[in-house]
């Protein structure tokens, strides 16, 4: 079962699908399922709703994303489709071949993606829209990157530090109020955040947003 906005890392071996279950507890929403390839794999999604029927395959299933490289899907959840058994989705990833992957899923108006060492994020960002990233700095103590790349489009990001003792909602970065100590608001073509230990932005017990 996944909990959303967390990742988790798989694999798949040649033509062989691994399944996973996604709990909806909201009547009207919209869920977002991400997967990115960790090696020169390219995994596909295919998705079901519902469990008291046969699970997604190549040829029967209810959503799919079947691109190259990353796949993402967005699925609007509303009362119409809900019933007792309505309320789970059942998510399966496709590999062509063997495929390390990372898959996420998430939902509601608040988008929040916790990111890990090591494991990308591939998400396809409309205009005007927003979406929140949190990497927990909890045990190391060592200095790394945060690397933002795009395929087309321009986008705006920033990033700070977050206490757990700060009120998360109330302190996200935010451009309007300038709260924030990362950004390329002044500069469109930073690309990367080097977070060293000697900054005095650096913070253990801690998460970055």
């Amino acid at each position: 079962t996944l909990t959303p906005g967390v990742p988790v890392k798989g694999l798949v071996i040649d033509n062989e699908i691994k399944y996973f279950r996604l709990n909806i507890d909201e009547a009207e929403t919209t869920i977002l399922i991400s997967v990115t390839p960790l090696n020169d794999g390219d995994p596909d999604l295919i998705v079901n709703k519902g469990l008291n029927r046969n699970w997604p395959d190549l040829n029967n299933y209810d959503y799919a994303s079947k691109n190259t490289n990353a796949d993402q899907l967005t699925i609007y959840h509303t009362k119409d489709n809900v019933t007792a058994d309505n309320n789970s989705y059942v998510i399966g990833v496709f590999g062509k071949k063997n495929c390390s992957f990372v898959l996420t899923a998430t939902y509601g108006d608040f988008q929040l993606v916790y990111l890990y060492d090591g494991s990308p994020y591939t998400y396809t960002l409309k205009a005007k829209e927003k979406i929140y990233f949190k990497y927990n700095n909890y045990y190391s103590a060592d200095d790394f990157r945060v690397i933002l790349s795009k395929e087309y489009g321009d986008f705006l990001w920033a990033m700070l530090p977050l206490k757990d003792t700060e009120d998360f909602v109330e302190n996200l970065p935010d451009f309007s109020k300038k709260n924030f100590v990362w950004s390329n608001l002044e500069a469109k073509n930073l690309d990367h955040v080097y977070v060293q230990k000697e900054n005095k932005n650096y913070c253990t017990n801690c998460s970055y947003v």
